[in-house]
């Protein structure tokens, strides 16, 4: 869709890159490259400074980083690196980290209490403050609890207490149990920039919290 040429060279010569250029006249970045190349315009620099960013700029990458939005893509938006970025807003960013570490840990725990994995049924996710390490604890059939971590869990060794008979009735469906896994594991959600599971909640999983 055709964008306002005088709108454009406004924004551009603000200093904006076309990625921001894009967002605001609501269209791709590449047609946006495509006209900027029309007026032979050169790229604009990344900034290396804030000082050119408005109040209502500066609130915005705010909400932003806070909104659990990665950093890199909040930098390329205004056009700053993202280390300038991350030092000009230390304490928002320091904010961010803690607050996607929640969201994660309730993001996995929504996914995985209540799943049966071989004879163990998840009860709760907790995370280790120190070592940052997930633990799972899970109910085996024979009634007995198991904590494990939840790595082994998700690396198809571990499917029941472990304690006498439940051992080897784990073994002896093992093959089935680690089908059933490796289908829970692709159902885990995931930041596709990351291959980490994703600190923002899916539709499906606010829905059960």
């Amino acid at each position: 869709m055709p964008v306002d040429k005088t709108e454009f060279l406004r924004l551009y010569q603000q200093g904006k890159q076309d990625v921001e250029i894009a967002r605001l006249l609501n269209c791709s970045r590449e047609y946006i490259r495509k006209v900027r190349n029309s007026y032979g315009l050169p790229v604009q620099p990344k900034v290396k400074k804030l000082d050119r960013l408005s109040a209502a700029d500066r609130q915005a990458i705010e909400q932003k980083l806070l909104s659990l939005l990665p950093i890199d893509q909040v930098a390329a938006e205004y056009g700053v690196s993202p280390d300038v970025l991350q030092e000009g807003f230390r304490e928002v960013t320091r904010q961010a980290l803690v607050k996607r570490k929640q969201a994660r840990l309730v993001n996995i725990s929504n996914y995985w209490q209540g799943r049966q994995v071989g004879m163990l049924t998840i009860q709760s996710v907790n995370q280790d403050s120190a070592t940052s390490e997930y633990w799972v604890e899970g109910r085996c059939s024979c009634g007995r609890q198991k904590q494990i971590t939840l790595n082994n869990l998700r690396s198809g060794r571990v499917f029941s207490c472990s304690k006498g008979g439940c051992m080897g009735l784990a073994k002896a469906n093992a093959l089935a149990y680690r089908q059933s896994l490796k289908e829970l594991l692709a159902g885990e959600p995931r930041d596709p920039s990351t291959g980490r599971v994703s600190a923002v909640l899916s539709s499906a999983l606010q829905e059960t919290t």
